[in-house]
Order: C-alpha cells, then sequence, then structure tokens
C-alpha cells in the first residue's frame, strides 16, 4: 500500500543494512524507507546500530554523503523518511531524551468486514484517502517533542540496565521529597549493585549526570543542573522535587539531605526512609 501512496519511492532494507552496512544508496530516490523485523541483532550491534541510525534519520539533514561499493562518495539532497516494523521491544537501544523516533503499538488484528473491504475494491480508495491525507496535512508536529506512547516506554524499559534498575529502586524507596548529595547517592548506588559505597560501577558517573529532562523524570528524581548551597557548602544535588529543594534555606536542604523531611509549618522534623 504505502508503495503506492508514494508512487513507487519506497525500498525495503534488512536490519543489518539499516543499522550496520556502511553503504546507504537506500537513502537517494526514496520518500519512505521500510525495516521488517527489526530486533534481530545482538544487544552490542543494536547499540552501535543506533548510533548510526540517529545520524540517517537526523532531520535537520538536507544534504547527505551516499556511499555505494566501488564507486566515489558524493553528496546529494534526501527527502528519505524510515518505517520500521518489530515483535521485539528492546529492538532499538534508544534514551529517553531521544526525540527522533515515534513508537506506534499495534491494536487488534485486523479482520472482519474492514479487512474483507482492504482486500476488495476498498483498497484503491484507502490507498487514495491516505494519499489525500499526506498531501493536505498541516505540518505542525515540531522536532522537540517527543511523543510518549505505550510503545515508546516499553521500548526504554526493555533496555533499562541493571544499574538503571538500581537507580529506580534506591529512588523510589525513598520518601516523597527525599534529596541526596550526589556523592552520598553514588554511595547508595555501590551499595545496591556491589554491596559495597566502595565498589567499581562501571558507568556509575554518567548515569548519574544525565539524570536531567525526560531520563529524569523516568527514574524519578532529577540532578539539579548547577551546584547549590546545602549547610556550610555548595554541593551537586539530585531531588525527588526540585521546586521544593529550591525553597527551602541551605540548613533545610542539609536536614533532607541528611535523612529528615521539614513539616509543612517548619517548626518540626520528621524521620525519612
Amino acid at each position: 500500500m504505502l508503495d503506492r501512496v508514494f508512487d513507487g519511492y519506497t525500498t525495503t532494507v534488512s536490519e543489518s543494512d539499516l543499522l550496520g552496512a556502511r553503504f546507504n544508496s537506500f537513502m537517494e530516490n526514496n520518500l519512505l524507507v521500510f525495516c521488517n523485523e527489526l530486533g534481530g541483532m545482538g544487544w552490542s550491534e543494536r547499540k552501535r546500530g543506533y548510533e548510526t541510525l540517529k545520524d540517517r534519520v537526523d532531520p535537520a539533514h538536507t544534504q547527505i554523503t551516499i556511499e555505494r561499493k566501488g564507486l566515489e562518495a558524493y553528496r546529494t539532497e534526501t527527502f528519505v523518511s524510515f518505517l520500521m516494523a518489530t515483535n521485539q521491544p528492546g529492538a532499538l537501544t534508544i534514551d529517553a531524551e531521544d526525540r527522533r523516533f515515534a513508537f506506534i503499538t499495534n491494536g487488534k488484528k485486523l479482520g472482519g468486514a474492514l479487512l474483507s473491504e482492504l482486500l476488495g475494491g476498498g483498497f484503491d480508495r484507502a490507498v487514495e484517502g491516505l494519499r489525500t491525507i499526506i498531501t493536505n496535512r498541516e505540518i505542525t508536529h515540531t522536532v522537540s517533542d517527543a511523543p510518549m506512547f505505550a510503545g515508546r516506554e516499553a521500548m526504554l524499559t526493555a533496555n533499562d540496565t541493571e544499574l538503571d534498575e538500581a537507580i529506580m529502586k534506591v529512588i523510589s524507596e525513598a520518601s516523597e521529597h527525599r534529596a541526596w548529595k550526589r556523592a552520598d547517592f553514588e554511595k547508595a548506588l555501590k551499595l545496591e549493585v556491589g554491596g559495597s559505597t566502595t565498589a567499581k560501577v562501571p558507568g556509575l558517573r554518567q548515569a548519574v549526570t544525565n539524570m536531567v529532562g525526560l531520563r529524569a523524570k523516568r527514574m524519578g528524581a532529577m540532578l539539579l543542573p548547577h551546584k547549590v548551597k546545602v549547610g556550610n557548602s555548595s554541593v551537586s544535588l539530585l531531588a525527588k522535587d526540585p521546586d521544593l529543594i529550591m525553597k527551602l534555606d541551605p540548613e533545610g536542604r542539609a536536614k533532607i539531605c541528611s535523612g529528615v523531611e521539614i513539616d509543612t509549618d517548619e517548626t518540626n522534623v520528621v524521620p525519612m526512609r
């Protein structure tokens, strides 16, 4: 159907060609590139391939370098978009901040009268209707939007690492307004993952550094963008409720970071988990 909708300016590629191959002639003279059964490669290959794919789908590109086997590379315009299908929730090793992809999950399997209609004379009408919708659409979606459909959340969850799960566990088991000095939070993670506050945990510092934006929302706490005064010191801080933390004075922040929470009347303190 899509081949007819786009007047033949479509092509199909394999997962290995899309994610791993150096040669990219499929991006020339096509409006749509389709890849079926994404997710058959190993995790390390998919991780590397995701970095390649991010560059290929980047909407900022209007000119790309085409590489063909045995021929000299050259620059040309591109208008291509990508459609990928998969049954594997971890098919792409995306991160929460990635705005390049939208994920849509299937509903019920098509059947009944609608399927019969499409397989009959309704197919031509469906093609023309879809072509009309695409031709007449108003482009209002901005590249800064990242729709959080169920499929996107499933993809993120499937790619959570052991360290991600440890971060979410430490945060979820803490009280509602808990905050941590970064050094203390990293010690808590080392204890959770390695059994000791001095354990070596690969990727820990980068994982904590990345706790901003949509990733912070998924994890449940945010690394504040700049150091703040806690007691007599300026420190990096992670907080489940950044707005509340910024309203407190340095002594109030110190109390929350040490395991107590100020009551709303700010006259008493209550123990935090």
